[in-house]
């Protein structure tokens, strides 16, 4: 605004106010948009004309930028962020390797720090940088090339869960303007959602103690319990060797009631398909 206003008074343009229309966040929509609540209008005269001083004794080292045959040389930093993310941001930090210091785990001030010590990589920071515990996992890794599992930690977690467990996830959208009744600008709003319910942890290891399955196909038992687990009605499969077996369909059917499902249909596309 305060850049603008320089520009229209260069151009011999008074202004008498500025005006900011921002969007009212508590606005509710209750059928057509009422434009006169759904802005909000802040008068900022004062604080633009402060900066339209600001602004104007920096023309001059802006026309010079201008008119440079190549862009200047300016190291990167937090200032390709702030206020706002550059556009040439991904074009200045190319020659970084991908795992460089500044993907440190809540680097901040260290990222920083490391850069302006010439270290890019983040498996080269010395040993003797202070990092935390997670930060230093995430040095060993690259270093190592090995996943970290913290398998005691996992054992306990798994300990805890109490059958049968439930998983929710769900995707939302948020508009500047409602799309419907009864919702506030960039509200989020749920749109899709995946729930599943899992039963027992042990299909796998059932199926294949009751030598329903062979250790080889244990993928197979899994794509059976969840099947049955789910109360799908049908289960579709091309593997008529593990699972869409007539010789094993009585069988199937009794693991499934021995764990307390309901065996689904087991057939081909085609099979469906015939009346």
């Amino acid at each position: 605004m305060a850049f603008q206003s320089c520009v229209l008074a260069s151009a011999g343009i008074k202004l008498r106010k500025c005006w900011l229309a921002l969007i009212n966040s508590d606005y509710v929509l209750r059928g057509a948009i009422d434009s006169q609540k759904f802005f909000k209008l802040e008068e900022i005269t004062l604080p633009v004309s402060v900066l339209s001083r600001e602004i104007a004794a920096q023309f001059g080292a802006m026309q010079s930028v201008i008119g440079l045959s190549e862009h200047p040389e300016i190291q990167i930093g937090r200032h390709c962020d702030q206020p706002y993310t550059c556009s040439l941001r991904e074009r200045c930090w190319s020659f970084l390797p991908e795992a460089n210091v500044f993907t440190l785990y809540r680097g901040g001030k260290k990222s920083l720090k490391l850069f302006a010590e010439g270290i890019h990589r983040l498996e080269k920071i010395p040993d003797d940088f202070a990092l935390t515990a997670n930060q230093e996992i995430q040095r060993a890794t690259l270093r190592n090339g090995q996943p970290h599992i913290d398998q005691p930690a996992l054992a306990v977690f798994l300990k805890q869960i109490k059958y049968p467990a439930s998983f929710l996830d769900f995707e939302t959208f948020n508009t500047a303007i409602p799309l419907f009744d009864e919702v506030r600008p960039f509200q989020q709003v749920p749109f899709q959602f995946w729930s599943q319910h899992l039963w027992a942890n042990n299909w796998q290891n059932d199926y294949c103690a009751m030598e329903l399955f062979p250790p080889f196909a244990a993928d197979d038992a899994t794509h059976l319990g969840f099947a049955a687990a789910h109360n799908m009605d049908y289960l579709l499969t091309w593997n008529c060797r593990d699972i869409n077996n007539k010789a094993l369909q009585r069988r199937i059917e009794r693991a499934c009631i021995a764990c307390g499902l309901t065996c689904p249909v087991i057939c081909t596309p085609t099979e469906l398909m015939i009346p």
